[in-house]
Order: structure tokens, then sequence, then C-alpha cells
């Protein structure tokens, strides 16, 4: 057996030892399978020692593949299935789960679930009474992944130059994906314990992924959510969590209609800010009133106020360019995925913040602040004023004076029962590049 190892694994017959790659169907990398205690027998360049069949522990021979892309991956299953009935069905659902894995706000870690041994192993050479492993070998993981060995020709190849590797860069710390794992692993924990899915935990989660597919973070994610007008569906899940669409007629017929109406009025500051949105009602936008459902187009008015002063587009206009992205049918309604779009596609860096909201939104040309609490999904726009304090402009009663902190923003937020805070930054490209 020796003698036949000695090939290094070249051929599918050939024997398999600690630290060569295996990879995973349904993983994201490669990886190298390992052996905390030799079977006695050793091979390879390096004497390594060789494996057999009963070598599939998870995490002591197989560690993991990255993130998992399975659709039998429990977690991933329950994570999309709450995107889907938050949005209304599997399709849409579907559709914003892909966003939301491929910008890494939603993402699911590798977590091997190998009990059974190899197979097609060699029964013919027992070691350490196992079958001896082969190249061609393969381990089925509970989760639909099969795991296989890497042929050696598509093995990375050395460095050269140098004869090291370069020192890896240093991951930037992902502030969402550690919100969203979380909120969704407790609801998930809450699960398991009680053999069901409770209506506190899936709620809590749905809000988060509310939040979470309203504000997009990257360019693609904004883009892609802007893009799916046509598939929101009209008459699934919760009402108030309903999107609902605007047709081309409507959208026309709006624009001509709102392009007649002054924006002047009690609803607006001296500033020129939109403050009382309740008061809008003289303006449509789908075939509601902005005091109906106007909040992700009021909100993007002031922050393009901050953002351009007098270079603001007019309102109607504001409304025209959002309608396509349909909002959600509770009062205020936010619109999934729109505000990011928009800025996107004015050319501005749009950032998601959940962990030190205030510091972010410092820097930043305009915030945004979203929550969803009681059946309402909610989006404040907001300017750094002095010290810590922030301008609010568009504040539902009960939420305190105009100007506070974030922090007394957020303890308001929490004490109406609101279970996350988002925050959302708007910034120009220049001055964020001049500032890294």
């Amino acid at each position: 057996m020796g003698q036949d190892s000695g090939d290094g694994g070249l051929n599918e017959n050939g024997y398999v030892h600690r630290l060569m790659r295996i990879r995973c169907s349904h993983g994201s990398i490669d990886n190298y399978i390992n052996i905390p205690t030799d079977h006695g027998v050793m091979a390879g360049e390096d004497q390594q020692p060789l494996l057999n069949a009963n070598d599939h522990i998870a995490g002591q021979n197989v560690i993991h593949f990255g993130k998992c892309d399975s659709d039998e991956n429990p977690e991933r299953v329950f994570r999309k299935a709450l995107v889907g009935s938050l949005l209304g069905g599997a399709l849409l659902g579907g559709l914003v789960s892909d966003v939301l894995e491929k910008t890494g706000i939603m993402s699911f870690d590798c977590k091997p679930k190998t009990d059974e041994v190899w197979e097609e192993t060699n029964d013919r050479n027992i070691l350490d009474g196992a079958p001896a492993l082969l190249m061609k070998s393969c381990l089925t993981c509970r989760y639909g992944g099969i795991i296989t060995l890497v042929p050696l020709d598509e093995y990375p190849q050395e460095n050269e130059d140098q004869g090291q590797e370069e020192a890896p860069e240093e991951e930037e710390h992902d502030y969402v994906k550690e919100e969203t794992d979380a909120v969704l692993q407790a609801a998930m924990e809450r699960i398991a314990s009680t053999g069901e899915q409770g209506e506190q935990a899936v709620q809590e989660a749905q809000m988060y992924m509310a939040a979470a597919a309203t504000a997009g973070t990257a360019t693609e994610a904004a883009s892609t959510c802007g893009s799916m007008g046509d598939y929101f569906p009209m008459t699934f899940g919760p009402v108030w969590m309903q999107a609902i669409l605007c047709s081309s007629q409507q959208r026309e017929e709006n624009y001509v209609h709102n392009q007649s109406i002054p924006l002047a009025g009690p609803f607006l500051d001296s500033a020129g800010m939109i403050v009382s949105q309740g008061l809008m009602d003289a303006f449509k936008i789908n075939h509601f009133t902005v005091a109906q459902a106007g909040g992700g187009a009021v909100a993007v008015y002031n922050a393009c106020k901050l953002l351009k002063g007098e270079e603001t587009p007019p309102f109607a206009d504001i409304v025209y360019d959002m309608e396509p992205s349909g909002f959600l049918s509770n009062a205020f309604g936010m619109m999934p995925c729109g505000i990011a779009n928009y800025f996107v596609r004015e050319g501005y860096q749009v950032e998601l913040e959940v962990s030190d909201i205030g510091e972010k939104m410092q820097k930043a040309g305009a915030g945004m602040l979203m929550y969803a609490v009681s059946g309402l999904v909610r989006c404040v726009t907001c300017s750094k004023t002095d010290g810590e304090n922030f301008a609010f402009y568009n504040l539902p009663e009960g939420m305190g004076d105009a100007v506070q902190t974030i922090d007394t923003f957020r303890r308001q937020v929490m004490a109406q029962g609101a279970l996350t805070l988002l925050g959302m930054t708007v910034s120009d490209k220049e001055n964020t590049e001049l500032e890294d």
C-alpha cells in the first residue's frame, strides 16, 4: 500500500494523506483534510499520514468550506422562508434573498454535518481497521453537499517569485452580517426549543429582513432591488407587508397631477424640508396619497435637500422615480430597496449601519433611520447639527424634539416596541474617497 501511495494521488485510485484538498459541491472554497492522530502509515514528500473511511468527522477531519448555498441547509431554508413570507411569496423572497446573499448581507457559514463514512474507498487495503481513502472517494453532508478530493492539477500555483504567500488582508468588521446572524440565530434557537415557529420569533426576524432588504448596501444590491418591480406580488403575505406597485398609466397620471401641486404649505419648515407628511394629502403616489403611503419618497426628498440644496429635483420627479420600486402597504409605506437604489443611481455612496450609527452619520451628507413597529415601517431623515445632536425630519408623533441625539431617538423607538433600528448613510463618493 505504501508503494501505491507514492504517486501522491495522481489518479483516482491513489491514496489520500493529510493536508490534501477537499471541496464541497455547495461550498464557496476548498479546504484541507486533516487527521489529528495518524494510522501508522505515511506517504508523500512530507511523509503525511494516510486517511481511512472513518476520517469523516466534522470539525476534526472536515473543517468547513466557507459559505453554504445548499437549499437543504436548514438555516438557509429558514431565512429564505422569512424573506419570502415578509415580501409575500417565494418568487420575490427568493430574488431578494439572492441579492442579500450575493452582497454578503445575509450569508450562511458552512457547518458540515458528515455523519456517514467515506464511500468509494479501497476495501482491499484496511488501514487501522477501516478501508483506505482514495482520490475517487466521496463523502455526503446531511445538508446536501457532496464532498470530494480536489484533483492535483487544480491545486493553486505556489508563489515562485517569493516562495511565500502574501499576508492576507485584514477583513473589515461586517456589522451588518453580525447583526443579521444574531437576530436570526436567536429566532432559530427559540424555534428549536419549542418545536414550532413562535409568532414573536418570526416577527422579529421579518422586521430585520424588512429593513435589510429595504436599505441595500451596495450598487449591485440597490440596482437589482430596483429592477424587481414586475415581480412584486399583490395579494399574499400579511396585509401590512404586502408590496404594492404602480401601473404605468397610474404613474403618468400621478406625475401630471403632482406637477400641478405647489410644494408649499404647513408641511414644510423654513428651510423647505418636509416635516409633516400627514398634511400632504394633495399629492398622489400609486393610488394613494403621499400622506397615506409616501414615507419613502419624503425621506428621499429630504435627503436630497441636505445633499443638493437648491438643485434638489422637484418632489413630483422623486415620486415618479420611486414608484417603480413599489412600497409596503403599511401606513407611510417605505419603498423596498428603492431608497438605496435612487441614491446609487444618482452617484452617491450608500451604506447600511447597525453599529455606531451616530458616529457614522456625523460624517455623512445625509442619514436615514429605519425601524418597524406595530405593523408600521418608518424611515426618518436626519442630519448633523452640533455636538452629538442631529436634526430629524418628518418625525412621527411622540418621537420627541426635532433636534436630539441618535441614542435618544433609539431609546424612543425601542420604547414603542421596535426590535431593530438601522441607519443608512448617503455620502458624496469623492468626499468618501478623500476621507479613506
